[in-house]
């Protein structure tokens, strides 16, 4: 009897030896491939058909977005991607870099790479159902007349940095669906591009754009795109600022390197506007803007760096409604952080100053100390602010139920700080080292 029994125990083991990963359910294969990139799966799947169909039933039919790099992605290997995540991708994102930068359009100036025809052709075959198109850094125009039945069905493109020209705009008159435009970097296009877009436009971004505000076309498009809700520009002349008092629909209006000085700001005809980003402004006929704005601002980040003649900030007092605040001003000081209204401050989530040795730990904390909300702080090169902010924040964040969380640098804030003050285990607390806000 105990003979059999071993025999058997030993007749089981030998079989189960013999099992390999392909007589595993789907259920344990679905585990084990949830490990593997998109990439690797589409390698793996071509061991057996079973493979092939737990990725494609599992993982496939489940990737809505999908994202090709030049650097990182062979020919094959698109072609692959394409026929098996092709037509359930709704966004796709193409680059010539895995690791892009705001920085690469300066580094590659005159150096624009181009991606042959073939090489995303079978993106364009297979990609069915896009929705979102972002391109960034290489030359498209050669792949355009594959994009013809691309654009029917888009909702949003950003075609960065892609060298275009006029020609897109013939393209773009074929995106009945399109509701986001970026355009950003294609310094070539003209205005004349601007009457072939739908007026179902709600955001565009025409920064780096240089001569799209040129001629009557920008005015056209402000008088006929009466949804649009975000517009992103630089470089603006006077005439160009009033136009936009006819976008009684905007949100969200971002404007870069503003050299102009302007007279009679038109734009504060906005009533829906909750952002505003304004850089390099010229005077202080901008301060007038701003206070006109201040009762419907959620959102304001000012960048006066570049220019010495502005030597006060009047708007905060008149702002009620501010969630997120920056500023990059070299005289911003302590009084013009305590004028901000006291509704303000209640509402007030994220503050960022940068750039000013006008502020004091004293006076950033007697502001914060007003901020029961506030939940990100940025401050960068200031220099006048030290661990007696950290210290002073201590007992102001205990009786807080969230955490504040500070990002620094260049500042007399010390490293020693976090763990002199044991930080990293204070939950109310998280500092962080670097320019960038999450």
């Amino acid at each position: 009897m105990e003979a059999t029994e071993q025999q058997n125990k030993q007749e089981y083991f030998k079989e189960s030896s013999r099992k390999s990963i392909v007589d595993l359910n789907d259920d344990c294969l679905e585990e084990i491939f949830s490990y593997f990139s998109i990439e690797e799966l589409v390698e793996l799947d071509k061991v057996c058909p079973r493979f092939r169909n737990v990725a494609d039933e599992y993982f496939y039919r489940k990737q809505e977005v999908l994202e090709i790099f030049r650097d990182r992605h062979s020919s094959a290997v698109v072609a692959d991607l394409a026929e098996r995540v092709g037509p359930h991708v709704t966004t796709l994102r193409i680059s010539i870099h895995i690791h892009y930068d705001s920085f690469q359009i300066i580094r590659n100036i005159g150096f624009f790479r181009t991606l042959h025809v073939d090489y995303l052709k079978p993106l364009w075959i297979h990609c069915i159902n896009l929705e979102h198109l972002i391109t960034k850094e290489f030359e498209l125009g050669v792949h355009l007349e594959f994009l013809k039945t691309v654009f029917k069905n888009l909702k949003s493109v950003k075609l960065i940095n892609c060298e275009l020209t006029d020609e897109i705009g013939e393209y773009l008159k074929t995106a009945s669906k399109l509701e986001s435009l970026s355009l950003r970097g294609n310094f070539m296009i003209s205005g004349s591009i601007l009457p072939a877009l739908k007026d179902q436009l709600k955001e565009i971004d025409l920064r780096g754009c240089t001569y799209v505000l040129e001629g009557p076309y920008f005015g056209q498009f402000c008088r006929k795109n009466l949804k649009l809700e975000s517009l992103l520009f630089d470089f603006p002349s006077d005439w160009v600022i009033e136009y936009l008092d006819e976008l009684k629909n905007l949100r969200c209006l971002r404007i870069e390197k503003v050299w102009v000085a302007i007279s009679s700001p038109k734009v504060l005809g906005l009533p829906k506007l909750t952002l505003l980003e304004i850089s390099g402004i010229a005077n202080n006929d901008w301060n007038a803007l701003i206070n006109h704005l201040g009762n419907s601002l959620e959102y304001l980040n000012i960048c006066l760096i570049i220019f010495r003649n502005i030597e006060y900030i009047d708007f905060l007092p008149k702002m009620t409604k501010l969630k997120v605040f920056k500023v990059m001003h070299y005289c911003f000081k302590d009084s013009d952080l305590l004028s901000m209204n006291t509704e303000s401050r209640k509402t007030l989530e994220h503050l960022e100053i940068s750039g000013s040795n006008e502020i004091t730990d004293e006076g950033l904390l007697k502001c914060l100390k007003d901020c029961p909300n506030i939940r990100k702080l940025g401050i960068f090169s200031c220099w006048n602010i030290t661990d007696a902010l950290i210290i002073g924040l201590l007992p102001i964040l205990k009786e807080r139920p969230h955490t504040l969380e500070i990002y620094t640098r260049g500042t007399g804030i010390s490293k020693s700080i976090e763990k002199k003050l044991q930080l990293q285990e204070n939950r109310k607390f998280k500092l962080n080292w670097t320019y960038l806000l999450e």
